[in-house]
């Protein structure tokens, strides 16, 4: 038997309580606390670069906007630091000068008003 995580509140009293009860664990995506355990992880940085290169690339898109959360005030609950990687992946795609985002608290609703709010504000494309 071992124990797969995916985030978590509290990796120190989980990885403390695995350790008693001789339970093997492993981590995947991140820990925040100081543990001594295995974390399988992905590279955030190049994850924001990939999808934004595709979207330019693949796609042809010129104006490719950033969807998430950075602030304790837009986010209370969340991965902010996973956000800001996929944000240094996506400004190595488009450049500082171009780069434009979307806050949300990066749950599904908060990001479908953002994103909802962005384009009321804004005339539509061409081609629309």
């Amino acid at each position: 038997m071992g124990l797969i995580v995916v985030g978590g509140p509290n990796g120190r009293a989980t990885a403390e309580l695995c350790r008693q009860a001789r339970i093997p664990i492993v981590w995947v995506h991140n820990n925040r606390d100081d543990i001594d355990t295995a974390v399988v992880g992905a590279d955030h940085v190049d994850a924001g670069r990939l999808a934004a290169g595709h979207l330019a690339q693949t796609h042809r898109r010129e104006n490719i906007v950033f969807v998430g959360g950075f602030t304790p005030d837009e986010v209370a609950h969340g991965d902010r630091e996973t956000v800001a990687q996929r944000y240094e992946g996506y400004l190595s795609v488009v450049g500082s000068a171009a780069a434009e985002g979307i806050p949300t608290d990066l749950t599904p609703e908060g990001a479908y008003r953002g994103v909802r709010r962005y384009l009321a504000e804004r005339p539509a494309p061409a081609g629309w």
